[in-house]
């Protein structure tokens, strides 16, 4: 009896360590699929999505990212809420639910207020009884726009026109049929650019933005540089004083931490494969200042966070101070040679900008398409190039801004060379 009682303990031990190794191997094998709440097709938000998510697919073969087009950041949070994502994009000014936890701080967005030259619009405030195009309801832009209607004392109901989704407000106000458009996009969007060298149209400056930090501490004040969307003229002629919030990556707190840890890395890690397909990620920095956001952190970003801090600082705090003292000895040389590499980076950006001015050039002496296309070549051979020096560190994110921006105008020369030569010349 003592002895099956003992072949029926053996045969279940070995039955449980059957299911236990059964279940180990499905979980090393099962693929994880995860929503990310974007917004708007084709906007930001969503090309910066979807570069993730292809980033994620080539890194982590068995994890794949969904990204699902929304109306927006307040969207994006009540689907979270919901359970229907488990990843979401934000601006830093949205208010968080109970299960929306920071994975990383992204690129900022930069308030862009458009208004017809015609209309006389010259300060917000002139906004009292015109054809506003305001942003969706939905949206962390119309939560924003809010504030700054108070602000300068105005209310909705001061407004002519509705909320309408972007594309639309674009339309109308390319047409006429409205004064002005908000929109919070990341400087230098070729959507913007086209609108401003169209014609007709322009910037105007938010001036009290340190005003405005006191109702909204997570802006942040920012310029529009001139230039920013077009050299020849300057679009726009000087530069706009304005405001911008960070864009934001949440993850759902029952994410596994290991996976968090490991979208983190992708984000911070492998910035230059980013770049590639959405250019304000050149734009993202570690987060230093993510606690002044006071957004809960999730511990799978925390872990890639502290991953690097030394267990043995206290062990050897004695050792530690005299390296410090030793140098502070060498201050003023190291000082001396930043300062050197500091002014390398910057030579290296200006010839890089240089050689996009030939490009142009010579993509505008083109005789023919073979000699358009041999030149665009050169053009693509550069942004490699530029793409490479970003992501070893001999580029400063600044610099590659300002090439980006460089780059896209290029891009428009092409583009007209192109339809210039693909027409039939006149008799």
């Amino acid at each position: 009896m003592p002895r099956r009682r003992e072949t029926v303990v053996l045969a279940l031990a070995a039955l449980l360590l059957t299911l236990a190794v059964g279940r180990l191997l499905r979980r090393q094998h099962q693929q994880v699929h995860l929503r990310l709440a974007a917004g708007v097709a084709g906007g930001a938000y969503d090309t910066f999505a979807r570069a993730l998510a292809d980033v994620v697919a080539a890194e982590l073969p068995r994890c794949r990212i969904e990204v699902v087009s929304t109306a927006g950041s307040a969207d994006n949070i009540h689907r979270m809420e919901s359970g229907d994502v488990e990843l979401a994009l934000t601006q830093s000014d949205v208010s968080l639910g109970r299960r929306e936890q920071l994975v990383a701080v992204l690129f900022p967005e930069t308030c862009h207020l458009v208004v017809r030259r015609a209309s006389g619009i010259r300060r917000f405030e002139d906004l009292r009884g015109r054809r506003v195009a305001r942003p969706p309801s939905g949206s962390g832009s119309a939560a924003l726009f809010e504030v700054l209607l108070a602000h300068y004392g105005l209310r909705a109901a001061d407004l002519r026109g509705a909320p309408l989704p972007t594309d639309e407000g674009l339309r109308q106000l390319r047409a006429g049929r409205v004064d002005a458009l908000f929109w919070v996009v990341a400087t230098g969007s070729p959507v913007m650019s086209a609108l401003l060298q169209a014609g007709g149209c322009e910037l105007l400056p938010l001036d009290q933005v340190a005003a405005l930090r006191l109702k909204r501490p997570a802006l942040e004040l920012d310029v529009i540089p001139r230039g920013a969307y077009g050299g020849s003229p300057a679009l726009p002629p000087a530069d706009i004083a304005t405001a911008a919030l960070r864009a934001l990556l949440l993850a759902d707190r029952e994410v596994p931490s290991g996976l968090v840890q490991a979208l983190a890395t992708m984000v911070y890690e492998q910035r230059a494969r980013l770049v590639a397909r959405s250019p304000q990620a050149a734009q993202i920095d570690f987060p230093a200042a993510a606690n002044g956001l006071g957004l809960p952190v999730h511990p799978g970003a925390q872990a890639y966070f502290r991953r690097d801090q030394p267990a043995f600082i206290v062990t050897y705090a004695e050792p530690i101070g005299l390296g410090i003292t030793i140098l502070l000895l060498f201050w003023s040389g190291l000082a001396q040679l930043q300062s050197t590499w500091q002014r390398h980076r910057k030579d290296r950006a200006d010839t890089y900008n240089h050689r996009v001015l030939e490009l142009i050039d010579a993509a505008r002496e083109a005789p023919d398409t073979a000699a358009l296309d041999a030149t665009r070549a050169r053009l693509l051979d550069l942004f490699r190039e530029v793409i490479a020096d970003l992501d070893a560190d001999r580029l400063s994110p600044d610099a590659f801004r300002a090439f980006a921006l460089a780059w896209e105008v290029a891009h428009g020369e092409f583009r007209q060379r192109a339809q210039e030569l693909a027409e039939p010349p006149s008799s």
